[in-house]
């Protein structure tokens, strides 16, 4: 019989949490990592991101920030797939303080990028898009000015932003058509996926209300008509 994939999960937990205690932060943010993966194979979404975050601490103490940046994307992906979008943003958020320390510029520039972008998506699935738009206008002071209009996740944004405005669904196909550019892993693609979703149902169902008349006195019963037009939704 196999091992128990579980209780190999448990393990690895186990093992990273003593190297932690014992300052073998490289050691223990490598384990954290590999137990992180386990808990995904086996849906542990929030054992998973606790596992990533972890990982990410111990390489922080150790001023390795890119790789600690990484394992905050990937604590971020565990909370999509399970569905905590509240929890994604607030760690997407909490990776944007490490990026300034990254070595790299152009690494900096795109992760600063990425994760306000990423952002911006949890902040529009849960309702609050004016939100993730202030977020993004802020990262966007810490950007090459170039390297920010041009990039294909800031275009994804304004695409976005200029459907609903405009009330135009090619947008989306815009979007869609260029998905691969935009390099994002599974759950971000679910996530991205979920956004599209909720344009296009803003887009299609036209609302229009009816009153039964004109002037009402105080008190008195209106009679109000909500009406969908839901047949582009077929």
């Amino acid at each position: 019989m196999g091992k128990d994939q579980r209780l190999v999960a448990e393990n690895q937990f186990l093992r990273a949490e003593q190297l932690f205690r014992a300052r073998q932060f490289k050691k223990a943010g490598n384990k954290y990592h590999v137990a992180g993966n386990s808990y995904l194979k086996l849906n542990e979404f929030e054992k998973a991101k606790v596992c990533f975050i972890n990982g990410a601490n111990s390489f922080i103490i150790l001023k390795r920030f890119d790789t600690s940046i990484e394992l905050f994307r990937q604590s971020g992906e565990a909370s999509l797939h399970d569905s905590n979008f509240i929890e994604a943003n607030q760690i997407y958020k909490e990776a944007i303080n490490y990026i300034p320390k990254s070595k790299n510029d152009s690494d900096r520039n795109s992760n600063f990028v990425i994760f306000s972008v990423l952002s911006y998506l949890c902040s529009f699935v849960k309702g609050s898009p004016d939100e993730g738009l202030d977020f993004i206008k802020r990262t966007k002071k810490r950007v090459d000015k170039e390297y920010f209009k041009e990039h294909s996740l800031i275009k994804l944004v304004s695409e976005l932003t200029i459907a609903l405005r405009d009330d135009d669904p090619k947008y989306l196909d815009k979007i869609r058509n260029n998905v691969g550019r935009y390099k994002f892993r599974d759950a971000e693609l679910k996530l991205l996926k979920n956004v599209l979703l909720l344009t296009k149902f803003k887009l299609l169902i036209n609302n229009t209300f009816k009153l039964d008349k004109e002037t009402y006195t105080t008190k008195e019963i209106i009679n109000l008509n909500l009406g969908f037009d839901t047949s582009n939704l077929l």
